[in-house]
This record gives structure tokens, C-alpha cells and sequence, in this order.
């Protein structure tokens, strides 16, 4: 009985050392429009458009154990899906944007079928020729659509009546973060999710115990795409303008970055690498000609001294201080 008490005690204590750190960081983010300066709400914006990203690729390379060096082929189907159907067949934004995600996902379906019966280095060269035949595509095929590298201009959202500004599109990408994490973490704590996580861990182990590995691994590459196409679309509604250069390959490894420095296979590691990585490299941004020595120099830091990632070191941190408090 004693023991009993000690466990829902504990428990009841970690509960409100949560609260009371969750509590004040959510309250200081949501009203960030209200205190926060144009530079703040301005990276804020950058850093949940790279956590978005690093939440669907997340699913396929942190859960399913999958390399994809096709992020940034997404990121234009979602961008250049946006951009195209406001501009040339007219359908407001919030619509062109479903059109977007969804097309992505149907995309990802087709080409998952050749793609998905490789694995390794294989596979990462696979998708790495997925992302970028699309940015050739869009940079240098159908330029008389797609504007070539030059880009296609976007025109401004317009929301009862007035122009959204970035307060508005703080609130648009924090909604859609917050809805994209859900479905990651709820994914990785559902059946589909084990199904997925097993497959990582080991494929022939997985089949033996009846997981249907192309299955999950199709389910994975199709959310996955859905999710990042969501990010394109609303970064270049943000910009206004859509051009190859916010798709080349550089973006893929920056996303890859992000889940691996954040901690793969968590959906807390994806949104927070996603929201540093993409900080990080807006504040490099005068040192253009040196942030991929930075970008180096950075995973060479976290593989060598913080291989969890950041949220690891978090858990780990805040799990020795809970831990003492309780005994305390």
C-alpha cells in the first residue's frame, strides 16, 4: 500500500514539474507576437517551417530507419503546388494548399514503388535523384509556367479584408506545427508506429513477427511527403514568391540535420532540431560562404559529444533533477 502511494506521489510530482516548465515556455511562445521584435517573429516563423519538415521526414527516417535525400522535393511539390494553382487556375490559397499536400502524398504513392525496394546508401542515392529531378524540373523544365529560376511571384493573402501579416502566419505555422507533431507522436505510440520502429531496429526480426515492412514503409514515405509539402506551401505564401532556390539539395541535408541533431525517432527531437537547424542557419546567413563548415562543425560537435541529440540530453538532464527533487 506503501508502495502504492509513493508510485501515483511520484508520479503526481512529474506531472507538475511539467507543468510548471511547459506552462510558462507555451505562454511565452503564443504571445511572442505581442513582445517579441520583427527579427524574433521573423526566425520564429524560419524555425517552425524547418520543424514541420523535420516532423515528416522524422517518420520515415526516425521511425522506419530510412534515409531520404528527397526532403526538398516535397518542400517544391508543396511550394510550387501552391504557387501554380493560385496563379494560373485561380483557387484560393487554404484550397490550393490541401490540392498541394494532397497531390504530394499521391506523388509519394507512385514513386514509392521503385523507390521503396531499395535500402542504404541505395535508397539515399534513390531519393537524392527524386529531389533533384523535381528541382530541375521546376528550375529549368516548364519555365514558361514555373518562372525557371527566376521564380513565380505570389500574391498576398488577404484575410478579412486586410493583407495577413506575419503575426498572422506566426499563428498559421504554429497551429499547423502543433497539428503535425500531434499526428507524430501519437503515430509513434500507435501499433503503426511499433510496426514502424521494428523495422529499424531489424527488418528480417520485424517479418518473422508478421510486420508487412513494404506496408508501413509506404504509410511512412506518404505521410512523411504530406507533412514536408505542408511546410513549402505555407513558406512560400509567407515569402510571396516561389523560386528553385528555397528547394536544392542543401535544404534535404539541412533537414536531415535537424532530426539527427534534434534525436531521430522522437517527435520532440524533429520539432526541436527542426526549429534550431533552421535558426541556426538564418543567423549564418551573413557567413553565406562558410555554413557548411558551420553546419559541419556542428554535427561533428553533437555526433562526438551529444550522440542523443538534443532532446536526449534534455531527458537525461531533466531526469537526474527530477530524480534528486523526488529524493529530496
Amino acid at each position: 500500500m506503501v508502495i502504492f502511494t509513493d508510485k501515483i506521489l511520484i508520479m503526481y510530482i512529474n506531472k507538475s514539474i511539467k507543468l510548471v516548465l511547459i506552462g510558462p515556455a507555451a505562454a511565452l511562445i503564443v504571445l511572442l507576437p505581442f513582445y517579441g521584435s520583427g527579427l524574433a517573429l521573423h526566425l520564429a516563423i524560419i524555425g517552425m517551417m524547418g520543424a514541420i519538415a523535420a516532423l515528416g521526414l522524422n517518420i520515415f527516417y526516425g521511425y522506419c530507419g530510412q534515409i531520404n535525400f528527397g526532403s526538398a522535393g516535397f518542400l517544391a511539390i508543396g511550394g510550387y503546388g501552391v504557387a501554380l494553382l493560385e496563379k494560373y487556375a485561380h483557387i484560393p490559397y487554404f484550397a490550393s494548399l490541401i490540392i498541394a499536400v494532397v497531390t504530394s502524398g499521391i506523388i509519394a504513392f507512385v514513386v514509392s514503388y521503385p523507390l521503396l525496394r531499395l535500402r542504404e546508401h541505395i535508397l539515399a542515392l534513390g531519393t537524392l535523384a527524386f529531389g533533384l529531378a523535381l528541382y530541375e524540373a521546376f528550375a529549368k523544365g516548364f519555365t514558361r509556367y514555373t518562372g525557371g529560376e527566376d521564380g513565380i511571384d505570389i500574391s498576398m493573402l488577404i484575410v478579412f479584408g486586410e493583407p495577413a501579416g506575419d503575426r498572422f502566419f506566426f499563428y498559421l505555422f504554429l497551429i499547423c506545427m502543433v497539428i503535425c507533431f500531434w499526428i507524430s507522436y501519437a503515430m509513434r505510440n500507435s501499433r503503426v508506429g511499433r510496426a514502424m520502429v521494428s523495422i529499424s531496429q531489424d527488418e528480417i526480426a520485424a517479418t518473422s513477427l508478421g510486420v508487412n515492412i513494404n506496408k508501413y514503409l509506404v504509410i511512412a514515405f506518404i505521410i512523411s511527403g504530406m507533412v514536408t509539402a505542408l511546410s513549402g506551401g505555407l513558406f512560400v505564401k509567407w515569402t510571396g514568391w516561389c523560386s528553385p532556390e528555397y528547394f536544392s539539395l542543401m535544404i534535404s541535408i539541412l533537414i536531415l540535420l535537424a532530426v539527427v541533431i534534434g534525436g531521430a525517432g522522437s517527435a520532440v527531437g524533429a520539432l526541436t532540431g527542426g526549429l534550431f537547424m533552421f535558426i541556426l542557419r538564418e543567423l549564418l546567413a551573413p557567413l553565406a560562404l562558410y555554413d557548411v563548415l558551420a553546419y559541419g562543425i556542428v554535427l561533428t560537435v553533437f555526433f562526438l559529444f551529444i550522440p542523443q541529440g538534443i532532446t536526449g540530453l534534455v531527458r537525461t538532464f531533466l531526469g537526474k533533477w527530477f530524480s534528486i527533487g523526488i529524493r529530496g
